[in-house]
């Protein structure tokens, strides 16, 4: 099998395409990017079309489909969903590695390309088209152990009164959108463009069929005619499958409402810290990884947890995150440098952090916030890199290792204000930027 860990039911000794989408950012940051790679390529290399052009959801420490799921290409446990998210993962991978394979590789090349085009068709997954669809389609046997499983059209299986899950669509518009760069990268402008059209009819369908006008949230299911109902806000963020910022505010209070009345079931609430902190709700995030790491929390074994609360306190709490490498997003970065931003998002029962020996590509760093108003990374390891500290609010200078530096006061995606630089931090350096009060010129620009 090689490098794997357990992302499933504790027990089976198994890896699922759910989890394993969920757990990678953890498990990279933990330093199992090789085991990240591993995995993700056995599902991109089990895809077939005997299968509809779906993989085997679950696969065994032996590199082989779960008995526990699989019986044949005509009677497996399936969730629509899959595909475009671990597509999605993979090339997440790619931003936070910089290993080309995720690709260059035939393999995962192969599963992208026949994941945006064949399977969506296959299993009648783009708008309008979803919403009268059968709900269990492509069933090659009438018996079977996983007949009427064999292509949930959702992460949601206990439910089977809908034929078309919102998660499904999110997770859809989210792997059309890495298609659409991925195709511009290679300079394949036609399919970058069939692609951005594709994702804005997907995203056009969940801003507008998907949402509740009513009572501020997104639909999570759609019946035979297009009959919506159900709360799928948590993965429409998570996806960021919308860009309207009322509907984000309104989704996002919707989750906060319901965890007031309610735990969700741990798979679900796992994602939550994440989605919390990427759309500022820091001091509900942080409630909710003290809520699943809690002793007494029922099913905190559940591997899914304690990686996805790593992921969230590198991406959330500390603010990481890398340039795309598909996209270039900074002129002044030298091609193939390192590009960094963080953002402190500490709660107000959190003085300081620090994250220490995080892999970045070819680089090592380490990280502190010092509430919002202070933060410092140092160049363990590697070559130079770009460095774009955020810090919330609008100042006309920052503080970068005791000078004052010209700064840039923008507004993040959610019209949340905030300033910022970029910084060259050379290897084994550290540099700290803060806040400052004065308005007077600044003593140095930045780099």
């Amino acid at each position: 099998m090689g490098d794997w860990y357990e992302a499933a039911l504790p027990g089976r000794n198994s890896f699922c395409m759910r989890d394993v989408s969920h757990q990678t950012m953890g498990a990279y940051a933990l330093g199992l990017a090789s085991h990240n790679h591993n995995m993700l390529r056995k599902f991109a290399q089990n895809i077939s079309a005997s299968k509809d052009w779906a993989s085997y959801w679950e696969i065994d420490r032996q590199g082989r489909p779960s008995r526990d799921d699989y019986q044949s290409d005509a009677d497996f446990w399936y969730n629509l969903p899959a595909n475009f998210d671990v597509m999605s993962a993979a090339l997440r991978m790619y931003r936070w590695t910089g290993d080309t394979t995720y690709i260059d590789d035939p393999v995962f090349a192969n599963f992208y390309k026949h994941t945006v085009s064949d399977y969506p068709k296959r299993w009648h997954l783009e708008p309008p088209s979803a919403l009268v669809r059968d709900r269990i389609m492509n069933q090659r046997t009438p018996t079977g152990r996983f007949v009427e499983a064999r292509g949930i059209p959702s992460y949601t299986e206990g439910q089977k009164d809908f034929v078309v899950g919102v998660d499904v669509l999110a997770a859809e518009y989210r792997a059309l959108r890495f298609a659409a760069d991925l195709a511009h990268s290679k300079n394949h402008l036609d399919e970058a463009r069939k692609y951005d059209l594709q994702a804005m009819t997907v995203q056009r369908f969940l801003e507008t069929k998907a949402w509740n006008p009513e009572k501020h949230h997104f639909y999570g299911f759609a019946r035979n005619g297009q009959d919506l109902f159900g709360d799928g806000d948590a993965f429409v963020l998570y996806f960021a499958a919308t860009e309207d910022p009322a509907e984000i505010k309104g989704a996002l209070s919707a989750i906060e409402k319901r965890l007031q009345a309610s735990t969700p079931g741990i798979e679900e609430q796992s994602y939550l810290p994440e989605i919390l902190y990427r759309y500022g709700a820091s001091d509900e995030a942080y409630s909710q990884i003290l809520d699943l790491s809690r002793p007494n929390r029922e099913r905190r074994e559940y591997p899914e947890v304690s990686y996805s609360i790593i992921g969230a306190i590198v991406t959330g709490l500390m603010g990481i995150d890398v340039a795309s490498s598909l996209q270039r997003t900074d002129s002044r970065a030298p091609a193939g440098q390192t590009v960094i931003s963080t953002r402190p998002q500490l709660s107000g029962k959190t003085q300081w952090v620090e994250l220490d020996h995080l892999p970045v590509r070819t680089n090592v760093i380490n990280l502190r916030h010092d509430g919002s108003e202070m933060s410092s990374l140092t160049n363990v390891s590697g070559p130079a890199l770009l460095w774009q500290p955020r810090l919330s609010g609008h100042f006309d200078y920052l503080m970068v290792n005791g000078h004052r530096v010209a700064a840039i006061a923008t507004n993040d995606d959610q019209h949340h204000p905030m300033t910022t630089i970029s910084v060259l931090v050379k290897p084994k350096s550290r540099m700290v930027v803060s806040e400052i009060a004065s308005r007077a010129a600044p003593d140095s620009m930045a780099h």
